[in-house]
């Protein structure tokens, strides 16, 4: 259908005289329309452009509302909210749109979605609903209210929430009402503190007090009619020495308004003097008025004068304590320290306190102890030992106790220190085990009584005197039960004497012995009072006795050989000489021999001469053994070789009714000794055993190997024996035996028990001699109807190779050296240079070293050999080879003697291996000893 127009409507119209009216009619109608319908378009543009501004505003007002608004639908779900929504849950706002309560609030929605189904279902708004929730961490108080909102039909479509958040009205009424809380109870404390009479409050000016509680009044004595007269002024109250420090307090308080407390004194009315403490705040300043709160402090001055005695007597025991005691800081420095700490660091405590331990023990000290101040600053009680080194006294051991110091809030403040040095007494501790170690190990007889003279106390050795098995059996003894009766008097004078003088009193007695009943046995008895060690006075009195038995039979012993000393010095002199004379009778008797024919009965008699020197030079030599001045020429030897030796030559000395018994240890050790002088040793031995068996018998002897320790010497009383390793050779035989009292003389020279002409009584001597020159040591070891045995030990020898020794050999030729003889005795010296010059030798001779000396000074021809003696006046023997060789280096030198008392000088010429010759010698010997000193060595010429 086509479209009409105004236009196409009014030119289809009816004729134009009344069509145009109906035309004219009928546009103003249209145009009305028009027109109503602009202005209804306009109208409504206007009604929408005003909507669009009220809803803009509405935003507006919705978005900057200080409220929480909210709009959600019968689903629950957000369809709008506002800033101050978001605000509350913390999320942007598109991020609410279209979420529900349960997703946006969790925590609120079992709350609020009854309540808002209730406003959906009942279209009934729910106002002033209070609520609190925890948000983001924080309680928040508020107050909504919730309405319904309808669409176009009435029904309810939304539900719109307005929260007022009232957290902050809350808290400030909170604050407000703890304040008003707080104001009230201050004022009621005030009020309590000044009508309780235990502090003075006063308001005054300058001049006087104008007001003032009982309290004040009483603490200085006046009336209150006396103050409201004006009586009371501050002239009357202070005492002059505080008028300055009032006028400072008034001047900061007109300054500041304040005036902090301070301590001073008031003057009361009876002129009597209060210690208080006075704070003060202006209360107008117009006239200036201020009010005061005194405190009497009359019981806190007498509690700090108390504090400071205390103190002070802290610090006195503290200071007289022998214990370290400090207290260190969470810092680890010293915030106190007594007496013993500054000794200890050698410091006055004021250069210790506030520094830090390692400061004051230094780096490895403290690296030591380090772990232990540590776990006592976390609160750990701790007690340990550990060794300081002092910068005096060097390392001690201290014993080191930390005792935490906890605060009111259970925070370790610091800890103390509690140091004790224990270096002493452990010392005391160990020197009193020792000592008490001694008295028990002791083999003497120990005891402590009390002054009643009842046992307290004895040592094993005491005890086993007694028979005690032990020291519970003390119980009921005496001290007088410990004598033999006879002693008593000497027992009770001695413990009188020594209370009486404070000092040991020595006595000799007799002691009670489970081991000698009914004889006791002798000791040497001391008695020494024990006192306390603070007061000095005498608690009881100890006792100590030594057996001396032992010390008897070692004073014999020492007696009998200081007698063989005596004789063996006597015997050597004279063997000396003697071999003197013997080699002078000896040596012209050979020539004498030597120039008698074979057929001469002169011969005879001059062979009988020699046979009886030589005798003679036999018993010298067994008088020299005994004195122990022979020269030993010592080798390494196998023991076991000798007494074999020895055994095929024994056995037809022995006899046919005596047997010989040869029991020698295969694994012998060698020794070092003479071998003439060791067979010599067995063959006496041997000879005296046979004479010991008249009827028969047997004789054995034997070897082995033995270690002799300190026990064995402590059982042979009066002789050093050295610990070590021994040979022992025993000679063993069946004889009558030997009696005590013949045993104790056994060794005495000339002493015997064979009948006259039968022995010399030099035999057992010389054994004696020899054993002892050697190193050795010989026991007897007999009883009468037993037989004897005599036990000899010789020191072992590491030495395998023997010593190479001179032998004797064919007369060599002699010689054309220059030989210079040293030798005192006229007789020999003639005897040697006659010998040596018949034999080729050019001779020089001298008496004494000072003679040698000269003869060497005018002489220029060579030397090639010095004999010399090794016991000469003024110079040793030894001391002229010395200067001789000073001048002639590297010639000969052969020792000869009779005998020399100087071992060192014996050991020396061992030692060196010099050649040397016993005197008494034959011509013959000293040739062939002269000939082997020179050999084939070039001559040697002066220097």
């Amino acid at each position: 259908m086509p479209v009409m127009t105004v236009e196409s409507f009014v030119a289809n119209a009816a004729p134009p005289a009344i069509g145009f009216g109906l035309v004219l009619l009928a546009v103003s109608a249209v145009w009305w329309l028009l027109v109503r319908e602009r202005r209804a378009r306009a109208a409504l543009e206007r009604a929408l452009a005003a909507e669009a501004d009220t809803l803009g505003m509405l935003e507006t007002m919705l978005a900057g509302a200080p409220a929480a608004m909210a709009f959600v639908d019968r689903e629950l779900r957000f369809v709008r909210v506002n800033q101050a929504q978001a605000a509350i849950t913390g999320r942007p706002v598109a991020a609410h749109l279209g979420r529900t309560i349960r997703e946006m609030l969790p925590a609120m929605a079992d709350t609020l979605e009854p309540l808002i189904r209730r406003v959906l279902a009942t279209g009934e708004p729910l106002l002033d609903l209070a609520f609190h929730e925890q948000i983001r961490g924080r309680r928040r108080e508020g107050i909504a209210r919730l309405y319904p909102v309808r669409d176009a039909a009435g029904r309810v479509a939304w539900v719109g929430a307005v929260t007022i958040d009232i957290t902050a009205r809350v808290e400030a009424e909170r604050e407000r009402a703890a304040i008003r809380a707080a104001l009230a109870e201050s004022e009621a404390r005030f009020r309590a503190l000044a009508d309780s009479g235990v502090l003075g409050v006063l308001v005054a000016d300058p001049e006087r007090i104008l007001e003032a509680n009982d309290a004040f009044l009483q603490l200085i004595g006046y009336t209150r009619e006396e103050m409201l007269r004006g009586e009371i002024r501050w002239t009357g109250v202070t005492p002059p020495e505080y008028a300055a420090r009032d006028e400072a307090a008034i001047e900061e308080l007109y300054r500041t308004g304040v005036c902090a407390p301070f301590q001073k004194e008031y003057l009361r009315k009876d002129g009597t003097r209060v210690p208080i403490v006075i704070g003060a705040a202006i209360t107008q300043r117009d006239p200036l008025e201020w009010a005061c709160f005194v405190l009497d402090v009359t019981e806190r001055r007498r509690a700090e004068v108390a504090l400071e005695r205390r103190e002070a007597e802290l610090r006195l025991v503290m200071d007289a304590a022998p214990v370290q005691i400090g207290y260190v800081d969470r810092d680890e420095r010293y915030r106190l320290v007594n007496h013993a700490y500054e000794a200890w660091f050698a410091r006055p405590r004021e250069e210790i306190l506030g520094r830090s331990v390692s400061e004051l023990l230094g780096d490895p000290a403290y690296a030591d102890i380090r772990e232990y101040i540590r776990r006592a600053l976390r609160g750990e009680t701790l007690h340990y030992e550990r060794v300081i080194p002092h910068p005096v006294l060097g390392d001690r051991v201290l014993d080191v106790q930390y005792v935490p110091d906890r605060g009111p809030d259970g925070r370790v403040r610091g800890f103390v220190s509690l140091v004790t040095d224990l270096t002493e007494r452990l010392q005391a501790e160990q020197e009193r085990r020792n000592f008490t170690a001694l008295v028990e190990a002791s083999r003497d007889f120990i005891g402590i009584a009390a002054l009643d003279g009842r046992l307290l106390y004895l040592n094993p050795a005491g005890r086993a005197f007694l028979g005690l098995a032990a020291a519970s059996q003390l119980a009921g003894l005496s001290v007088q039960d410990c004598w033999e009766p006879d002693c008593e008097a000497a027992v009770r004078a001695a413990a009188a004497e020594a209370q009486a003088q404070g000092a040991a009193t020595e006595f000799d007695g007799r002691l009670h012995s489970a081991g000698a009943p009914g004889e006791g046995v002798e000791v040497a008895g001391a008695a020494f009072m024990l006192h306390d060690p603070r007061s000095a006075l005498p608690v009881a009195i100890a006792w100590t006795a030594r057996d001396v038995r032992a010390q008897r039979e070692a004073e014999v012993n020492l007696r009998r050989a200081q007698r063989i000393e005596s004789v063996g010095l006597l015997a050597g002199g004279i063997a000396h000489n003697f071999n003197n004379m013997l080699m002078a009778v000896l040596g012209y008797n050979q020539y004498v021999l030597r120039g008698l024919p074979e057929e001469s009965p002169l011969r005879r008699d001059a062979e009988e001469v020699g046979r009886a020197a030589g005798r003679a030079a036999e018993l010298t030599r067994q008088l020299l053994a005994f004195s122990q001045r022979q020269i030993l020429r010592e080798e390494p030897l196998a023991l076991n070789d000798v007494v074999a030796d020895m055994g095929r030559m024994l056995r037809p000395l022995l006899g046919a009714d005596v047997e010989l018994l040869l029991r020698l240890d295969p694994s012998l050790d060698r020794v070092r000794a003479d071998r003439s002088q060791l067979e010599q040793v067995i063959i006496n031995l041997a000879l005296n055993a046979r004479d010991a068996m008249p009827s028969g018998g047997r004789l054995t002897i034997e070897t082995d190997n033995v270690e002799l320790g300190a026990d064995y010497a402590a059982s042979h009383v009066g002789t050093v024996i050295p610990a070590g390793r021994y040979v022992q050779l025993s000679v063993g035989d069946t004889g009558h035996g030997i009696d005590a009292a013949t045993r104790a003389r056994l060794f005495e020279p000339f002493f015997t028990t064979k009948q006259p002409g039968r022995g010399t009584g030099l035999g057992l001597a010389m054994v004696y001699g020899t054993v002892k020159q050697s190193g050795g040591f010989i026991w007897v070891y007999s009883e009468p109807g037993l037989g004897t045995t005599l036990k000899i030990y010789l020191p072992a020898s590491p030495d395998r190779v023997p010593v190479a020794t001179v032998r004797e050999a064919p007369p060599p030729v002699g010689g054309t050296e220059t030989v210079l003889v040293v030798e005192d005795e006229d007789t020999v010296r003639t005897l040697a240079v006659r010998t040596l010059e018949l034999h080729g030798y050019t001779v020089l001779a001298a008496r004494d070293a000072a003679g040698a000396v000269r003869l060497l000074q005018a002489s220029r021809a060579p030397l090639h050999l010095l004999i010399t003696d090794i016991v000469l006046p003024g110079a040793s023997g030894r001391e002229v080879a010395a200067r001789v060789l000073e001048r002639y280096p590297g010639i000969a030198v052969v020792y000869m003697s009779g005998y020399t008392p100087d071992d060192l000088v014996t050991r020396g010429l061992r030692d060196a291996g010099s050649p040397f010759i016993q005197k008494p010698f034959l011509p013959d010997a000293l040739v062939r000893i002269v000939r082997s000193a020179l050999g084939p060595r070039a001559v040697a010429g002066p220097l």
